[in-house]
């Protein structure tokens, strides 16, 4: 879909907002929950989401100014994914998390989803290492405009990010 938002800029921009991409690899040599997980999610997803990704990012560098993405783009952790998002996290991009890049292997893991900081914090140093930007709070200003994504995947912020919200409002 298109849409075209006036907000007084002197030279318009495109954006190109991606979510749930879903990448869902993992090498043969990785923990055999990870390779169930791989397999499962390929069937559910068709198999062709690094594709698509690709795909799209590729369109984007000749139609788009800047990308985002939403969340989402591995389905669970595993050193493969992880890998894809280093190669295709790149400039002109900014993201936040969802609730997959927190998960080691979804409803496999031993480690059960409890939805709040304490379960993110079990993630956080290798998202970190992985994605390019701040993972709970990320401001780039594009042609005048500042993007903000904030990590809420569980439905609320923390009161670091409601502060530094208000100083990117100040701007």
């Amino acid at each position: 879909n298109y849409v075209h938002i006036r907000i007084g800029l002197p030279k318009p921009f495109s954006v190109l907002h991606i979510s749930d991409t879903h990448l869902a690899e993992a090498y043969p040599d990785e923990p055999k929950a990870k390779l169930e997980q791989r397999r499962d999610r390929m069937r559910c997803f068709g198999g062709r989401q690094e594709e698509a990704l690709r795909d799209s990012l590729a369109w984007a560098k000749d139609n788009a100014d800047y990308v985002i993405h939403t969340g989402d783009l591995i389905d669970w952790q595993s050193r493969a994914n992880f890998d894809l998002a280093k190669k295709y996290f790149g400039p002109n991009m900014c993201g936040s998390m969802g609730n997959h890049e927190f998960s080691p292997t979804m409803w496999r893991s031993e480690v059960k989803e409890t939805c709040d900081e304490k379960y993110k914090d079990l993630s956080r140093k290798a998202l970190s290492e992985v994605y390019p930007f701040d993972i709970s709070f990320q401001s780039t200003v594009v042609n005048g405009v500042n993007f903000i994504t904030l990590d809420d995947v569980y439905g609320y912020v923390t009161a670091g990010q409601v502060e530094r919200f208000r100083a990117e409002v100040k701007k």
